[in-house]
């Protein structure tokens, strides 16, 4: 009786552990990086594609070799591919801040993010006057202390596209050559 019992305990204890097994939910994707620029506000928009999974995004940050620092997050984004957008607000001129992102699921799952990131020097906000000329806009702005030179960056206006690099510059003026008749950018 002793031997039957004890074969008895031993299959229900395999048994319970093959029932045991527990199921985690993968973390979504980690984003890919679009390089974040700075805004004629003075801010700094910081840009990614979206990626299947997420239901938001995490925005970290390091200031100078501070360390990493989650400073923000961003709900669920449209389909994957997308682009995600966070403007930081809360930057200051002649800091240098690097920017990561990582994905969220809706189970709490987070992906890793680039510890690499993307990094921009803050030098101050550019006060942009903006003319129609015969060969196209006409940008003009002040020169910004501890600035060697300048990215012009346009997208559609009031759209979340991700801006198009319209071309760069060491003097304090450019002119857009690619601009649509009647259409507004920023």
């Amino acid at each position: 009786m002793k031997k039957k019992l004890l074969a008895f305990v031993l299959t229900l204890a395999m048994a319970a552990t093959i029932f045991a097994t527990v199921t985690f939910a993968a973390a979504p994707a980690q984003p890919k990086l679009i390089p974040a620029g700075m805004r004629t506000d003075g801010s700094v928009e910081v840009n990614w594609y979206t990626v299947a999974g997420a239901d938001g995004y995490n925005i970290y940050r390091k200031t100078n070799s501070d360390d990493w620092e989650c400073i923000g997050y961003v709900g669920s984004m449209s389909t994957p591919g997308a682009s995600g957008v966070y403007i930081d607000s809360t930057v200051q001129s002649g800091n240098s801040y690097t920017y990561s992102v990582s994905s969220v699921s809706d189970d709490g799952e987070e992906s890793s993010y680039s510890t690499a990131g993307n990094t921009i020097e803050c030098v101050g906000k550019a006060a942009v006057t903006v003319k129609n000329g015969v060969a196209g806009i006409k940008l003009e702005w002040p020169a910004v202390a501890g600035a060697t030179g300048y990215k012009i960056y346009r997208r559609p206006a009031g759209t979340h596209d991700i801006p198009t690099e319209a071309g760069d510059t060491t003097s304090t003026s450019f002119v857009d050559k690619k601009v649509t008749a009647c259409s507004a950018f920023e």
